[in-house]
């Protein structure tokens, strides 16, 4: 990573405290180690709202239709930041019981929710039904099946949104990141499509309102949206005219990207864990803001409805990783400096992929020292975790300031799918921590050895029966 400079903070809203320490959200990094303890997630609150509502209004002054957000609780599942993007004016996207249960607990009625994902149980599938969410998006003809045979056991009515497969990969994601390609487990042919259209064209408790896509995730050019909303728009304007369906939502999905974290491509992929090569960091600059995103994704739909004198369709969105990633970070302490013959030295942290960094594996995170944090980098050092594992990385190769035991450590942009990943590898899960204004409070707390112990049977030498 190139000398920290303050340009480079002012990516992530961070600055210097009194001290010439990290400071985040007007709070001293370090200051919060102290009070919280560590691991420990940090969310810059004010700065995450404000990103917020600058994606909805960027998006609501250049779609001259309907615009509807919803934030992917994948992305943070975490109730107080889904309280924070809800004071934006965003729904809440989800795809797991869990998440349409924590959606509920942060107080966002059923008619904001939209429903994802490949395979919804009927169990969830009834759950989400009976709940009233917005929208359900189904993603293969036997789960519109399955949503018609539930609405009519329960007596109820629902919207859905077929997901469409638009056989469309972004120029420089890995085939990972990349959920629209034809090989892709994602979403439905234009034949699917019409199946699933004729099987709710005489139900009347099921309605089909519109089409879904999801392009890939950490998507770095806008031009990819355009032209994946051209091929959408297609989809759905052949739909309506071949099958009767009614498009009044396209569903664009979320995955923009973020200025300071970039997946590995597959080359940096081998070099960084088959020869230390830690990639370069990515050019913040090559991530428009907002406004370029909604402008490439607006154009094309007010087109495609308006030369066919349509009304336009409601422009659906679902950011995660482009709201919090560079709205949180990871602070994680200094246990001890091991010195190696022939090899760099080990900084091992209370931190690691296993439990708590685990994007670090397939993704650039800068990783910053809380303490003068510009001072002049030392020799490349391995920044490890605590746990028992050869592959229990933070960052190899990493270019810091000399460190010491004590000090606290920053991984940047953990917003965005680091607690998603989150596990125990024996210890405890971390707590999330909320800074505004130079205060700090707890979204949630540190899990204790009761929470882990909890689910243990101990029945003496045989386990309990199965209920």
């Amino acid at each position: 990573m190139p000398r920290l400079s303050e340009r480079t903070l002012a990516h992530w809203g961070g600055g210097l405290d009194a001290s010439g320490n990290l400071a985040i959200g007007g709070a001293s990094a370090i200051d919060l180690a102290d009070s919280f303890g560590t691991p420990l997630h940090v969310v810059n609150y004010d700065r995450l709202v404000l990103h917020a509502a600058s994606f909805v209004g960027h998006f609501r002054s250049r779609y001259p239709g309907k615009v509807e957000v919803y934030f992917a609780a994948k992305s943070n599942p975490v109730a107080g930041i889904l309280e924070a993007v809800m004071t934006a004016g965003l729904g809440i996207e989800v795809f797991t019981p869990f998440e349409l249960r924590l959606a509920l607990l942060a107080g966002c009625d059923a008619s904001r929710i939209v429903v994802n994902g490949p395979a919804k149980t009927r169990d969830f599938l009834s759950e989400c039904v009976g709940a009233g969410v917005h929208l359900i998006v189904a993603d293969s003809p036997r789960e519109v099946e399955l949503i018609v045979e539930i609405a009519r056991e329960r007596g109820a009515s629902t919207r859905i949104l077929l997901r469409a497969n638009v056989d469309y990969v972004p120029r420089g994601i890995n085939r990972g990141s990349a959920t629209a390609s034809r090989g892709s487990v994602f979403g439905m042919t234009a034949e699917d499509l019409r199946k699933a259209a004729r099987i709710c064209a005489t139900e009347s408790r099921v309605s089909v309102r519109g089409l879904h896509m999801h392009i890939g995730s950490g998507i770095r050019h806008a031009a990819a949206y355009r032209e994946a909303c051209l091929i959408l728009c297609r989809m759905a304007l052949d739909l309506r005219d071949g099958a009767g369906a009614e498009i009044d939502y396209l569903d664009i999905g979320g995955g923009f990207g973020t200025p300071m974290v970039k997946e590995f491509s597959d080359l940096e992929f081998l070099l960084y864990h088959g020869f230390d090569r830690a990639p370069a960091p990515p050019p913040p600059d090559e991530v428009p803001d907002f406004a370029v995103f909604a402008d490439m994704i607006s154009e094309p739909i007010a087109r495609a409805f308006g030369d066919r004198g349509l009304p336009l369709p409601a422009l659906v969105l679902e950011p995660g990783r482009c709201l919090v990633s560079s709205n949180q970070l990871l602070l994680l302490r200094v246990l001890a400096i091991k010195r190696k013959s022939g090899h760099r030295d080990y900084v091992v942290t209370d931190g690691g992929q296993m439990p708590v960094n685990f994007p670090t594996f397939y993704e650039y995170h800068a990783v910053l020292c809380c303490r003068d944090p510009f001072r002049a980098c030392a020799p490349p050092v391995d920044i490890v975790g605590p746990g028992c594992h050869s592959a229990d990385y933070v960052l190899r190769n990493a270019a810091l300031p000399p460190v010491e035991e004590g000090d606290v450590l920053a991984v940047m942009d953990s917003g965005a799918y680091f607690l998603s990943f989150e596990g125990n590898f024996g210890f405890r899960r971390s707590a999330v921590a909320a800074v505004g204004n130079g205060s700090a409070s707890l979204l949630r707390r540190r899990e204790s050895y009761e929470d882990m112990l909890s689910r243990e049977q101990t029945d003496g030498r045989f386990p309990r029966p199965l209920r």
